[in-house]
């Protein structure tokens, strides 16, 4: 009895001694996957599985108290799906009253719009606010702004278009609208250059005082950001092809509301899936981003899949010039 009696001792401690070990372990392990996250998390939206790990909304006016000197960038995530954001400290203040004084002195004009199923750029009717586009890298600053979104959405300065400036005083507005050009009614045309529209950025050069908030309604969202902060979204849907009907993300339906008092500029930057500045085609132009790379294959798909290929990688199978 008396042996016995010692041996379940042992055992017991043992025992312990085994589940202490695991739950440090486990312990141990929680707390490197979770300092991991987050820096993954601080680089930037990499894929939908680190959308969950975002911070939550109450965080912005947390940071925003903090008086900090040099602000750094970071990125809230306000939707999954559709997946959109708000990007904090994106521009500072000096580069938001740069792209104003640039728009001013281009001359702010009508806005146009490309009505859904045409080509052709009209004035609008919906759209009551000022626009001025400026050019291309046209200097220091303009590029150094192209230059911080594409890092931020992780693409090329040649994927995006020029920079819209978008004056909007009170009472003046742009109604509900998708960015994207659905390949299901609009013509080849208008995603020649580059693809579909695949991200777009709205950079807050200064915010109304009351009203004037991008509103998204499918998705029961009213976003307003601070001078510098941006609002940022996917209008196709994760890993699709813009030419697919089916992977425009039609939540993303949205309206640039009127400012109730005060003013509201903005620069907007549409993203496409390929390199938009650098791609000209005077009606050639391949339909799929993947047409070079099959083009350039041994034996070329040109050969082996000539009827699909002919009809959708024209560019890219030399059967006509740009």
């Amino acid at each position: 009895m008396h042996l016995r009696k010692l041996e379940g001792k042992g055992i017991q401690k043992g025992s312990l001694r085994l589940y202490s070990g695991f739950l440090f372990l486990v312990i141990v392990g929680y707390a490197v996957l979770s300092m991991l996250l987050q820096s993954l998390w601080m680089t930037g939206p990499k894929s939908d599985a680190l959308l969950s790990k975002a911070p939550s909304l109450e965080r912005r006016s947390m940071t925003n108290l903090g008086g900090m000197a040099k602000k750094s960038t970071w990125i809230e995530t306000v939707s999954v799906d559709p997946r959109i954001f708000i990007v904090h400290n994106l521009l500072t203040e000096e580069e938001c009253d740069h792209l104003v004084s640039l728009a001013l002195q281009k001359g702010l004009s009508a806005s146009l719009i490309t009505p859904y199923g045409t080509n052709k750029l009209v004035e609008s009717t919906t759209r009551t606010n000022k626009q001025a586009w400026l050019d291309f890298q046209q200097d220091d600053v303009v590029k150094r702004v192209e230059d911080k979104i594409a890092k931020l959405t992780k693409t090329t300065p040649e994927q995006g278009e020029n920079l819209q400036v978008l004056h909007y005083a009170k009472s003046q507005q742009f109604t509900e609208h998708h960015d994207y050009f659905d390949p299901a009614t609009d013509p080849p045309e208008n995603y020649e250059k580059g693809g579909n529209r695949l991200i777009t950025v709205i950079v807050y050069l200064q915010a109304a005082e009351e009203g004037g908030e991008t509103h998204f309604g499918a998705a029961n969202l009213k976003l307003t950001a601070a001078k510098g902060d941006a609002v940022m979204f996917y209008n196709l849907k994760h890993g699709c092809d813009g030419i697919d009907p089916t992977c425009v993300d039609k939540q993303t339906l949205h309206a640039g509301l009127p400012p109730i008092k005060g003013e509201k500029w903005v620069a907007t930057k549409w993203i496409h899936e390929r390199g938009y500045q650098s791609e000209t085609s005077g009606g050639c132009f391949d339909k799929h981003p993947k047409c070079t790379y099959w083009a350039g294959k041994t034996p070329t798909e040109c050969k082996l899949n000539p009827v699909w290929m002919s009809k959708n990688c024209r560019r890219s199978c030399k059967i006509c010039q740009p």
